[in-house]
């Protein structure tokens, strides 16, 4: 719940860059890229294998 709501906050702050940036996103929004990916791969091994309960 946590980890997913912080890895929510990333991508928002990472489309939001890409948006505001525009053609120079790529160079500009690097380090929120890196984050976003680190912190989804860190969600993947905490939680990808559990799969759905609901």
């Amino acid at each position: 719940a946590v980890d997913s709501e912080i890895l929510n906050i990333l991508r928002v702050r990472m489309e939001d860059c890409n948006m505001f940036h525009g053609p120079d996103a790529e160079a500009k929004c690097k380090s929120l890229v890196e984050t976003y990916k680190e912190a989804e791969a860190n969600w993947f091994c905490k939680y990808g294998d559990l799969g759905f309960h609901g």
